[in-house]
């Protein structure tokens, strides 16, 4: 569970959203479980909390006892008679004959109840939240001194409440002095987003008491408390392990810190570090600013704060800047930090006046919640239908429900809205029911749909969006704001059903994004859309061939206070050849998704929009590997674990990945490229929706539309392996066996001397069985010499003519159109050297038909013999053709080494030359 923490309450000011008297007057609301008209009757739900526009009193001020008095909360007006899950009271005690505290619990319970208020024989007032018991009913009663109380519903908590209220507040408490202490509460679960607790501190001085997450500073303001016993309502911010810091600013403290609720993080609640909203100057009625204020967000609806003023002084507190009228609050200050709950009105100012005092109060903010603007809902239920919210679920285990003492009793036949103790709605019927002892009841249930428990169904949840691309959408309304609609999961893990003696992938998938539904049951309208992210990462290693499936485990994820939850459900398959040699597969994706569905009455209109990336980390080698994804998202009513999955709508975005080395047939130079990430990942995404689609919200319709799917695309070309540097070849030799030149020899005699450098172009290279291509630039010096002698007698030989040619040539060899393998005069093939393993290397010294020029110097060197030297001259020249072969051609990513051959060509003169190698091995991008 993180820090972030909501406050206490939710209000709902949209028109459908809100309850007023005058509404409540003209609405007939009825317990559908004892009667009900035949189509039953209009509950109009929609946020976690609704304020009432004037507090509902429950009857007049009255003495309060020792035994507990039952309350029918949902009488007054404004509350509706069903589907009120719990209230929010406050209560104020005018006198009383001593100390003592009024308690509330839910109608049903044995429970010792909360504290509503602590009192002196002054007075006193407080607020807490009360779980609704059977039949609407709460109880009150005190602990002595016989108080006179009026006690006032002030908001309600709709039975679809993203809040758990449970039947007793959970509590613990600790001694507090002026050194930070850390107390762990107790009851909050770790997917608790927001805690409300209620304070309670007894001591012999005043003080102020400060309350901060785990890990946050101290906020500057805090809770004041008189000397005695009081209760105070924060907005706690929870660190991990349900843990805050309390500090006193004065002397010992025994407080006792109870949980009224909590919600889970996806709530429209927001905490935030006490801050002053305002100072009030006595005998002054101010203007204070509630929002856009002390970090309070201008679309705050609530602000929850805390009003401290000295003892004796009147407050009163309008819910308007006018300070006109009956004011909403009213009461005799005790010193004390008192709880108030302020709608944010039209303005996000309230009006506020303190007297009977000189000196100033403090009006300071705990929390806020957000408009849901982006969440509207409307449900009718059928005859025999319950809400039942989190406090009235003790557990849901498999198909057997275990409801709270303090829940209405349920019939077998009864149709059950429920939101479990994981925050999930479920929509079950009754098959049978028993007792599960001290008042609890068990009920063995089944799946149904929605519109077999509701007759109608109008919801909106989260923000319209049309695609991505110009796919514009007809009929969306536009304009809500998106608050909170984000959700997000781990779906990876596990469960991979592999052939025999092979290894599963590590494997994780998640996804986050923003879903979008709006449904009409009554109109048979539907129009769903989902947009977001989905990231897979799967790494591999082994050497045999391997073919796995991912069963499928659902993640559900409540839409809100809706009775619908999103259902995000990962496929996967993994086949891997790894050709026989060990090989390693990574793998990174990133799927960005569209996908819509409008209904109403027509033909269907679907959108979709889908691409996706691979990381530049994907690798294979080698072998190829393949990776099928699928995301199915469904919506529904949460799915039982233990049972089959019911009618839902849904929609599967799959995207097939192919790992594989690159195939020369697609390469534009035909290139058998290589290396261990020399790998591309080819992607088919895909569209497909369920065969039940739109049954569970418009049971009449099923639609048949064909899967969708896209042109393959290369999403990642991975780098393959080529060479820079040089290849030196030098060939020298003469044509007089065991002569390397002609220096020495005394007959006729040619000898040549030729030197060749192949200069690398940098970049992947081509590898096939005989040999490596790359292309490079070439440079080709030579010298020829050829002695034209004759016999002089007395053993010596006269020199009568030398011809030197002298051989340049420079060049470049590029991929050839067709180079997958070389032309039959090997023209412009780029082969740098040969041979079909480390251990056996050619190198050819020739480029094909390369050429170059020649200069011819002739030299006579005995003219009066009239033999004919011939003439000196320029012309152009083939280059020589030599083969030079080693039995070591070095390895590893640098190639240094000189090869030193000697080449027979059969009754030729042997060649003496050397192939110096100066390469370096790498991995290029690909072009």
């Amino acid at each position: 569970m993180g820090a972030r923490v909501a406050i206490l309450m939710l209000s709902v000011l949209a028109p459908m959203l809100v309850w007023t008297p005058a509404e409540a007057e003209t609405t007939e609301v009825v317990d559908r479980a004892a009667a009900a008209p035949a189509n039953g009757t209009e509950l109009v739900l929609g946020g976690d909390i609704s304020t009432l526009r004037a507090p509902a009193r429950l009857g007049p001020s009255r003495v309060v006892g020792g035994a507990w008095r039952t309350f029918n909360v949902t009488a007054p007006s404004g509350v509706p008679d069903d589907g009120v899950a719990a209230v929010v009271l406050d209560g104020t005690v005018s006198t009383a004959r001593g100390a003592g505290s009024i308690l509330a619990r839910p109608r049903g319970s044995t429970s010792g109840g909360a504290p509503l208020l602590e009192y002196r024989p002054t007075g006193g007032r407080g607020l807490t939240v009360v779980k609704v018991g059977r039949d609407g009913g709460i109880q009150l009663r005190s602990s002595g001194g016989t108080p006179t109380a009026s006690v006032r519903v002030v908001a309600w908590l709709p039975e679809t409440t993203s809040f758990r209220v449970d039947e007793g507040p959970a509590r613990t408490s600790a001694r507090v002095g002026t050194t930070p202490r850390t107390v762990v509460v107790p009851g909050v679960p770790d997917e608790a987003g927001s805690v409300l607790l209620q304070l309670t501190r007894t001591a012999r001085r005043s003080g102020t008491l400060h309350s901060w997450a785990v890990g946050e500073a101290r906020p500057a303001q805090g809770l004041a408390f008189g000397t005695g016993t009081s209760s105070v309502v924060d907005v706690a911010a929870v660190g991990e392990g349900g843990a805050i810091r309390l500090q006193s600013s004065r002397g010992q403290a025994d407080v006792a810190i109870r949980v009224l609720a909590w919600s889970p993080t996806d709530s429209s609640l927001t905490a935030r570090p006490d801050r002053l909203l305002a100072t009030i100057r006595a005998g002054r009625t101010r203007a204070v600013p509630v929002a856009d204020a002390a970090g309070v967000p201008g679309e705050a609806q609530h602000v929850w704060a805390s009003l401290t003023a000295p003892a004796g002084a009147r407050v009163r507190v309008w819910g308007d800047a006018t300070g006109t009228g009956v004011p909403v609050h009213d009461w005799r200050a005790d010193g004390s930090a008192t709880s108030v709950l302020v709608p944010v009105p039209p303005g996000a100012k309230i009006a506020v006046r303190v007297t009977g005092t000189t000196a100033d109060s403090r009006l300071v903010a705990h929390g806020f919640d957000l408009d849901r603007a982006n969440q509207q809902l409307v449900l009718e239920p059928r005859v025999g239908t319950h809400l039942l919210g989190w406090g009235d679920v003790e557990s849901l285990r498999g198909t057997t429900l275990v409801l709270a003492r303090t829940a209405d009793p349920v019939a077998a036949g009864n149709h059950l809205q429920v939101r479990g103790s994981d925050g999930l709605p479920y929509t079950l019927e009754a098959v049978t029911t028993g007792s599960a002892g001290s008042g609890r009841q068990t009920v063995e249930v089944t799946p149904a749909t929605l519109s077999e428990a509701f007759a109608d169904i109008r919801l909106t949840y989260g923000t319209a969006t049309g695609p991505p691309a110009t796919e514009a959408h007809p009929k969306r309304q536009a304009g809500r704001a998106a608050v909170n609609s984000a959700l997000g999961a781990s779906l990876g893990l596990g469960n991979w059903s592999c052939s025999a003696g092979g290894s599963a992938p590590a494997f994780d998938l998640t996804f986050s994004g923003d879903p979008y539904l709006d449904v009409n049951l009554s109109a048979g309208t539907f129009d769903f859309s989902i947009k977001g992210q989905l990231t897979s990462t799967a790494e591999w290693s082994g050497s045999q061939v391997v073919s796995c499936s991912y069963e499928r485990q659902f993640a559900q994820i409540p839409l809100g206070t809706t009775p619908v939850a999103i259902k995000l459900g990962p496929t996967a398959t993994f086949t891997v050849d790894p050709h026989g040699e060990q090989a390693t597969v990574t793998a990174t994706s990133t799927q960005r998704l569209y996908a819509s569905l409008y209904y109403d009455g027509g033909e269907p209109i679907v959108g979709r929009a889908l691409n996706a990336d691979a990381s530049s980390d994907a690798a294979l080698g080698p072998g190829s590997a393949m990776l099928d994804i699928g995301l199915k998202v469904a919506l529904g009513p949460a799915s039982l674990a233990e049972v089959e999955l019911g009618p839902e709508v849904s929609a599967t975005l799959g995207a097939s990945y192919v790992l594989a080395p690159p195939d020369p047939s697609a390469d534009p130079d035909g290139r058998h490229l290589a290396g261990p990430r020399c790998t591309d990942i080819t992607n088919t995404l895909f569209l497909s929706f369920g065969a039940s689609l739109l049954v569970p919200f418009l049971p009449d319709v099923s639609l048949d539309i064909a899967r969708f799917d896209t042109e393959p695309v290369t999403l990642h070309r991975g780098p393959c392996v080529g060479y820079e540097g040089t290849i030196t070849y030098r060939v020298q030799g003469s044509d007089i066996d065991g002569a390397l030149n002609c220096n020495t020899v005394n007959e006729p005699c040619s000898d040549w001397n030729h030197t060749v450098v192949k200069t690398l172009t940098p970049g992947p290279a081509s590898f096939i069985s005989w040999g490596v291509m790359q292309p490079y630039t070439w440079t080709w010096t030579g010298r020829q010499r050829t002695f034209v002698k004759n016999w002089h007698g007395g053993g010596n030989w006269n020199r009568l003519c030398t011809t030197v040619y002298d051989y340049n040539g420079v060049g470049s060899v590029g991929w050839a159109t067709e180079a997958a393998y070389p032309s039959p005069e090997g023209w412009s093939v780029p082969t740098i050297f040969t041979g079909g393993t480390a251990q056996q290397l050619q190198a050819e010294m020739a480029v094909g038909h390369g050429r170059g020029t020649h200069v011819t110097t002739v030299t006579d060197h005995a003219p009066e013999d009239g033999f004919p030297c011939g003439a000196s001259g320029t012309g152009e020249a083939a280059m020589p053709g030599y083969v030079m072969t080693t039995d070591e051609a070095g390895g590893g990513e640098i190639w240094r080494q000189q090869i030193i051959v000697v080449a027979d060509y059969g009754a030729e003169p042997p060649d003496i030359g050397t192939a110096t190698f100066n390469l370096t091995r790498r991995e290029y991008a690909r072009n």
